[in-house]
């Protein structure tokens, strides 16, 4: 919430406070889902083409990416 301009706080372990602030449109990168890119990578290997899913290769952190 705090990336995209919320005041957020937590005054105690069970509680937050969020401010009547709104929000602020802004970047955010979400690196894909590693299960799913598998099939394009599969696709990739049968057909000698190129797949570009916006993340390099090895910059994925997801353990199902070892599987390419």
């Amino acid at each position: 919430m705090r990336a995209f301009g919320a005041k957020v706080s937590q005054p105690t372990p069970s509680s937050w406070l969020i401010e009547p602030t709104g929000y602020t449109a802004t970047d955010f990168v979400i690196e894909p889902d590693a299960s799913a890119a598998t099939y394009f990578w599969a696709a990739e290997v049968l057909t000698g083409g190129k797949i570009d899913l916006g993340v390099a290769n090895d910059a994925f952190t997801q353990p199902d990416a070892r599987a390419k």
